[in-house]
């Protein structure tokens, strides 16, 4: 049988991730385990007092935008705005119960100033940004079509993709018994290099 070399950057790969598979908290799943992402699903409503979100988007790159984005973008037109109102955004566009945190004035305010804003932005941007209102359907949740062999590989995309995904994502555990060969794969990478 060939014998097969691995270097030094190699075998400290494999074995990190051994230990990340031996060690990471399986959910009380089987193993062998996937991870993927899932977030809340969210659908377009034309009336804002309905609305559980309500977001600025930029048709030209095709994203909403949050509030970092949003600031910057507004610092860059010399559009005026308060440090409340870009927590209102915040909230707005993120979903949470924004009835909590400002008072009905405040929301009407904030509501007109973001209408106000989006009617500059359009002014100078040829219609690139709209405002959007969305309802937030509870319990149906959008899945990433991408799959991890761990949690934190998962996490890690949720902070790197959050701008594409909805609200609140979270990392969901797959059992993967079915497909044997990952099974006998992550069995060996698990049993070989762990204590390499």
């Amino acid at each position: 049988m060939k014998k097969i070399d691995f270097t030094d950057e190699e075998i400290t790969f494999l074995k990190d991730l051994a230990n990340e598979l031996k060690t990471q908290d399986n959910r009380a799943t089987a193993k062998p385990l996937m991870f993927g992402v899932k977030y809340n699903q969210k659908v377009l409503t034309l009336h804002q007092d309905e609305a559980d979100y309500i977001e600025i988007y930029d048709q030209n790159n095709m994203v909403m935008l949050d509030a970092d984005e949003l600031e910057e973008t507004l610092i860059a037109r010399n559009l005026k705005y308060t440090d409340k109102f870009l927590k209102y955004y915040d909230r707005v566009s993120s979903g949470d119960k924004v009835h909590e945190s400002f008072t009905r004035d405040e929301s009407f305010n904030h509501m007109q100033t973001l209408k106000y804003i989006v009617d500059e932005l359009l002014n100078d941007d040829d219609d690139r940004y709209i405002l959007i209102y969305r309802n937030k359907v509870n319990g149906l949740n959008n899945f990433s079509p991408n799959m991890f062999l761990t949690d934190k590989d998962a996490n890690e995309y949720i902070e790197n993709q959050r701008h594409n995904l909805g609200p609140n994502p979270f990392t969901y555990c797959y059992y993967m018994g079915c497909d044997a060969r990952l099974k006998k794969l992550l069995t060996i990478i698990e049993g070989v290099f762990t204590d390499v």
